[in-house]
């Protein structure tokens, strides 16, 4: 079987939050988790790498249990050297992104 990829575009405004807001979101992380429950690999990018996509993989992140919103946070905030090696950047300041991450909840 020849491998694919399957795109799904989900626009997020440059330095902004999904225009529906949580439950939007929410339904980012169904699709991100609709793709991993069917095997499949999910990435997650954005013209830069920070803003949008620190606001959806922080949701993903505490939605699952891996810590709050806030250790996401923290997590991001590491030196290069100590984050995971596939993330090769932090994530933006923007209040908001931010605000929307550290909110999330467990199980939402």
């Amino acid at each position: 079987m020849a491998d694919r990829a399957e795109v799904l575009a989900c626009p997020i405004p440059d330095m902004g939050l999904p225009s529906g807001g949580p439950d939007e979101m929410a339904r980012i992380l169904d699709n991100l988790d609709g793709a991993l429950t069917a095997g499949g690999k999910a990435y997650v990018h954005c013209w830069g790498g920070l803003g949008r996509t620190g606001t959806v993989v922080g949701c993903w992140l505490a939605r699952h249990g891996y810590g709050t919103g806030y250790d996401a946070l923290r997590l991001f905030g590491q030196p290069a050297e100590r984050r995971p090696r596939c993330w090769s950047q932090g994530v933006s300041a923007d209040s908001r992104q931010m605000a929307m991450v550290c909110e999330w909840e467990e199980g939402r």
